[in-house]
């Protein structure tokens, strides 16, 4: 008993669609790229981009969150929120910042 394959039938799957993603039939479309290798690679760039911006982001919001209050700051501050809460549970309304 043999197996024969009918080899006209199968596909290959390389992982690569010959139709192509949308974003870049679109970026064609549009006219931004000459053809689907260079709107690829103006997808790779733009994410790069973000991705580097994402990073800038974060490094920043982290410096920023690091801020350490003088004892003056610090008492000003909790003098502020505790005269808040006063006048929250006082009037039983909303503050106006």
């Amino acid at each position: 008993m043999s197996v024969q394959f009918d080899e006209d039938q199968t596909k290959s799957y390389s992982g690569h669609d010959d139709n192509g993603s949308g974003l870049v039939k679109k970026l064609v479309k549009m006219g931004l790229a000459k053809d689907d290798k260079q709107a690829e690679f103006i997808l790779l760039i733009s994410s790069l981009i973000f991705v580097v911006i994402t990073i800038f982001i974060f490094v920043n919001l982290n410096k920023s969150s690091k801020r350490v209050l003088s004892p003056e700051e610090s008492r000003v501050m909790v003098q502020k929120m505790q005269q808040r809460a006063q006048e929250f549970y006082s009037n039983g309304t909303e503050l106006n910042q």
